[in-house]
């Protein structure tokens, strides 16, 4: 081993020039990575950041800073390979992960920037290393006595985690609303505007079906479906829902926010704005913290699954520190994990 190391002295191999393919770029252990092993990596990556309009040099800096996270990405992927041979684990099927990597663009599929082969190495690694985290923690290294990980969450730890969280666990209050919209150029400028819209709010208010009124007076395009508006987004559709604060004009949403279920808005006139509304709230969801019991579950997975990455990334941390990796700071002072 110490022949190659100072072969590599004298290579000196530097990301940010260009190299051969075959060209050295890190050692662990008995294993090597290449320039060009890096470089088939990242060459998605690569390409889309020369194609963009980035100045020449942020260009370059942004290809020498992919490749040395990936670099980084690699050496610790064959640490977890070789301490898999230790313990005899297969290893995770290409097949297997690219099949899971489909699924989740699937889902992700309004997302832009996901890289499928970068996604099937963050899908590789991370079984991999939970493979090794169960293998490691299932026996000592003598393999005599059990040495599993604590993942037990303490009663106290979730109760603790609820009240230094509360903001997660507060939902907003939400409305639905019927709106008849009013413009002033089609109703004798804003004055008139405003006589007609009190008269239509004193009709509704002695008992007129608000829909129907809306058909009849509103000047926006949801005038034929009775006001219903405004829309969300859902699932691709367009579709009349529950709306939550910062939705409608700030003079609207302070209003309609402080109404009760089924309550008629005085109209309602907007600076800088050429109409006027009037607002029925047809449905509340009232807001407010979800009761301890309702979350507890949910902070109780969290919990534990913070507690499987300190381990996991523990498990890490120990296998770069008991690992010959070449250059000695790819990782930062002494390899240490983030």
């Amino acid at each position: 081993m110490k022949w190659l190391y100072y072969v590599f002295l004298i290579c000196a191999p530097i990301l940010s020039q260009q190299q051969r393919s075959d060209t050295i770029v890190a050692i662990v252990n008995e294993d090597i990575i290449t320039y060009g092993d890096v470089y088939k990596k990242v060459k998605s990556i690569i390409d889309s950041i020369e194609a963009s309009n980035l100045p020449r040099k942020q260009k370059e800096l942004r290809k020498v800073a992919s490749m040395q996270a990936k670099l980084r990405d690699m050496v610790d992927t064959v640490l977890m390979q070789q301490e898999a041979k230790k313990y005899k684990l297969d290893l995770p099927n290409r097949e297997n992960i690219r099949k899971k990597v489909e699924q989740e663009l699937q889902k992700q599929k309004e997302v832009r920037g996901l890289d499928k082969f970068a996604l099937e190495d963050v899908f590789y690694s991370r079984e991999l290393l939970r493979n090794l985290l169960q293998a490691r923690s299932a026996y000592s290294e003598q393999g005599e006595r059990r040495a599993n990980i604590d993942t037990f969450v303490q009663p106290s730890e979730i109760c603790q985690y609820y009240k230094d969280n509360m903001d997660d666990y507060t939902k907003p209050p939400k409305i639905k609303t019927r709106i008849i919209t009013l413009f002033y150029t089609k109703n004798g400028g804003r004055e008139q505007t405003l006589v007609k819209a009190e008269s239509i709010v004193r009709e509704l208010r002695s008992g007129a079906v608000f829909e129907e009124i809306a058909k009849i007076y509103s000047n926006d395009p949801y005038a034929e479906s009775g006001g219903s508006w405004p829309r969300v987004l859902k699932d691709d559709k367009e579709v009349w829902d529950f709306i939550t604060k910062g939705t409608l004009a700030k003079e609207v949403d302070d209003i309609a926010f402080s109404m009760s279920k089924d309550e008629i808005s005085d109209p309602i006139m907007m600076d800088g704005e050429l109409h006027c509304q009037i607002v029925k709230i047809e449905d509340v969801i009232e807001g407010g913290l979800v009761p301890f019991t309702e979350v507890q579950p949910q902070i109780r997975r969290k919990l534990q699954n913070q507690k499987i990455v300190a381990a996991l990334k523990g498990m890490l941390k120990q296998l770069r520190r008991d690992s010959f990796i070449w250059p000695e700071n790819i990782f930062g002072e002494k390899n240490e994990i983030d």
